[in-house]
């Protein structure tokens, strides 16, 4: 049986749950991230899209589509990364930073 993961943003407006096992966790470095989360890197774990279900806000949730074509889902009122989705293999990135128990990270 898959675990449950619980995740949001910063003041709570988004929450979303992942039942899913995560894939491959990796430190992605592109530019888009580095400027987007202002660090060197940022945490994403992989998941079925489908795997990714909005428990509260998903009417306010803000969605920015890069020229690659995937979307990045974050909050609008704190600007929190949640997970970006999109691109082959119906995948879901989720940012390991929007987990609300950093410990499950490493389940």
């Amino acid at each position: 049986m898959d675990p449950t993961y619980n995740a949001g943003c910063r003041c709570g407006e988004l929450q979303y749950t992942v039942s899913h096992s995560f894939g491959p966790v990796i430190n992605c470095h592109c530019t888009f991230c580095r400027r987007v989360h202002g660090a060197a890197f940022t945490t994403v774990a992989f998941v079925p899209r489908a795997s990714v279900a909005w428990l509260r806000g998903e009417g306010d949730v803000s969605i920015y589509t890069t020229p690659q074509g995937n979307k990045r889902h974050f909050c609008g009122r704190c600007a929190s990364p949640l997970f970006n989705a999109g691109g082959a293999g119906g995948l879901a990135a989720i940012v390991v930073g929007s987990l609300q128990d950093s410990d499950q990270s490493s389940s």
